[in-house]
């Protein structure tokens, strides 16, 4: 095992939270001191974690140039580019812009039918039929913005050009979103983007400033931290993006507002995150099925009318705000995104994360990492593979759901409403396969509990785990062995904490689930 300098600070710092959080847990020692020292270890976090901010060759900093590529003018031109344009547009770009070097026996991947390839000299046949989308402005326009990415390194960790990805996949809330915002800031490309890139930091700082006002500095500090040293909230793949983490603000917003009683505005910020990325439904889900477990569910649903309310309310600004995304053929951009998302969800790659990932991995059909490097790691004869072994295996993966959901059970039945979302990261991990950086949602871990500082140090001693396996090269040798180790880890914290919480009852200063009382009455907002 080798641990470099940046893990080791890591781990240096997750052991001085731990021992703060532990002395002030036991002995309570003042919580302003214990804040302060919290604080200083949350900034502190922020450096490694930040450690692969990238100097570019044009003299910019923290811009990540392939999500740019993909949420910036994914979303300014998804009227004439929609989910499956972007590739097309982008390399009559780039011939218009550098004939000479232009590489016409390059391939991009063909978006409709993501296992095929298409070379990027074939679509100069089409060249005229692909520019007519866009009005002589607009090309001129797309053409600058291209031009000025160009001067960033476009090549996905240097191996290959960003058309072998996998297209913009942002919902139209996020293309209305970042879209809005790009096309009405009235800036050029080159000013606008060195400023978007750091949105996703300031408005993560301002939620900390929030949760510390609203809740207490001491949480605040501890959800930053946790938040920063998560190996999995991996700043190589989201650092210096396009608001790429706005679904997870919003849904941090809506625990917030769900603790200190303001359902209605709670409703809302979960319908927003759900908007912005689809995934924050699980944790609004949970709510609902705290509901309908417990006693009462008549009258809890009732209590809980203003949580409902603000969400169908949010719902229905999301239609109104996404109305006008179209996609090119002028069809309602939610059916083109439903189709998307279908078809993205096949493809598997090796940095997914979940109980399907998990058993679908097997050591007879194991990736190395040279293999992902050179592009053929993500090829069909892989995934085959994968959901071969996963299908083979479904009586253990339908024995270990149900274990799952019926710890869910448990854990709904004896937590307070406010840390029902819990539940949602647990189902998350058994039905579905998130990207790594998804779960970056564990960061809810210390909003969810703001007082059992023993599942603060849980979520510590799990990232711990994820540093120390990512040190193996023995684990780390092979992507899908990495990721299968680190789902095992995430699965056996998120079962764990289930199981536990519904063993020892409630926060300290939480009710259960079954006691009538005021923590169940919303607050007027």
């Amino acid at each position: 095992m080798s641990i470099s300098v940046s893990v080791a600070i890591e781990l240096a710092l997750l052991a001085a939270f731990a021992c703060v959080v532990t002395v002030r847990s036991r002995f309570g020692r003042g919580s302003r001191t214990t804040s302060a020292l919290l604080g200083c270890i949350a900034v502190a976090s922020l450096i490694p974690h930040l450690q692969g901010v990238r100097l570019h060759t044009n003299g910019i900093f923290h811009v990540h140039p392939t999500e740019f590529y993909h949420y910036y003018l994914g979303t300014k031109y998804f009227p004439e580019c929609g989910y499956y344009g972007l590739y097309e547009a982008a390399t009559i770009a780039e011939f218009e812009l550098d004939p000479e070097g232009f590489r016409p026996e390059e391939t991009l991947r063909h978006l409709r039918n993501p296992q095929f390839e298409v070379r990027k000299g074939e679509l100069l046949r089409k060249r005229e039929a692909i520019r007519s989308r866009f009005s002589a402005a607009r090309w001129r326009e797309f053409l600058d913005d291209y031009a000025f990415l160009q001067t960033f390194d476009l090549r996905s960790w240097g191996t290959h050009p960003p058309e072998r990805d996998h297209g913009y996949n942002g919902t139209p809330a996020t293309t209305a979103l970042l879209g809005g915002l790009a096309r009405f800031s009235g800036l050029p490309a080159a000013r606008f983007i060195p400023v978007a890139a750091w949105l996703d930091l300031l408005t993560l700082l301002g939620l900390v400033a929030v949760v510390g006002l609203a809740v207490r500095w001491e949480v605040a500090f501890a959800f930053l931290t946790l938040w920063a040293l998560n190996p999995l909230n991996d700043y190589g793949f989201t650092g210096g993006a396009y608001l790429r983490h706005a679904h997870f603000v919003a849904l941090c917003l809506g625990l917030v507002l769900l603790r200190s009683q303001r359902l209605f505005a709670s409703g809302v910020a979960l319908a927003a995150a759900v908007g912005l990325r689809i995934l924050p439904v699980v944790f609004a889900a949970a709510s609902v099925a705290h509901d309908l477990v417990n006693p009462g569910r008549i009258a809890r649903i009732r209590t809980h009318r203003a949580l409902y309310a603000g969400g169908a309310f949010g719902v229905v600004l999301l239609v109104v705000a996404t109305w006008p995304v179209r996609s090119p053929d002028g069809s309602n951009a939610w059916t083109g995104f439903a189709e998307r998302i279908e078809r993205h969800a096949e493809n598997w790659s090796p940095n997914r994360i979940g109980l399907p990932f998990l058993l679908a991995y097997s050591a007879d059909h194991e990736l190395d990492a040279p293999e992902l490097r050179n592009g053929t790691a993500r090829g069909p004869k892989w995934r085959a593979a994968m959901k071969n072994t996963l299908s083979e295996r479904w009586l253990l993966r339908g024995a270990l759901v149900v274990v799952g959901l019926g710890v869910s059970l448990l854990y709904l039945r004896a937590a307070p409403y406010t840390e029902a979302p819990y539940v949602g990261l647990l189902w998350l991990f058994l039905l579905a396969v998130p990207s790594h950086y998804d779960y970056a949602l564990l960061g809810i871990v210390p909003l969810v509990f703001p007082d059992a500082r023993r599942w603060w140090l849980a979520l510590a001693a799990l990232e711990a785990t994820l540093l120390l396996l990512g040190a193996s090269e023995s684990i780390t040798r092979s992507p899908d062995r990495a990721y299968a180790a680190y789902s095992a880890a995430v699965g056996v914290f998120l079962v764990g904490i289930a199981a536990l919480h519904a063993r020892l009852g409630p926060s300290p200063s939480a009710p259960s689930a079954s006691e009538p009382t005021a923590h169940d009455v919303p607050r007027a907002d």
